[in-house]
């Protein structure tokens, strides 16, 4: 009669150890399931993103290079009607004149 608490006790015993290999397990398969987002996100996310910032990158490059070509432009236009006046004033009227014609219509 002495075994039998002996049995018993181990295979309590026993039934705790597959809970916690259970455990063990579950928390591990979470553990795995959580890297293999991570990878995920770095091999698809991360990469769109660098290519969304590159494009970014670019875009604002060429609208800084476009304003600086806009302020010479703008630099020379002022540079002309400070020489020329006169000219710049009757060009000015002329082609109002013509746009003006131009949208009457």
């Amino acid at each position: 009669m002495n075994s039998t608490p002996n049995i018993q006790q181990a295979l309590n015993d026993t039934a705790q150890d597959f809970r916690a290999l259970g455990e063990a397990a579950k928390t591990d398969f979470k553990q795995l399931s959580h890297e293999a987002m991570e990878l995920a996100q770095t091999k698809i996310i991360r990469p769109s993103a660098q290519l969304a910032r590159n494009s970014a990158q670019r875009l604002e490059d060429q609208a800084r290079r476009s304003a600086e070509v806009t302020k010479e432009k703008i630099d020379h236009m002022r540079g002309y009607v400070v020489e020329n006046p006169g000219r710049a004033l009757a060009g000015a009227l002329a082609g109002g004149l013509v746009l003006g014609l131009l949208f009457r219509r």
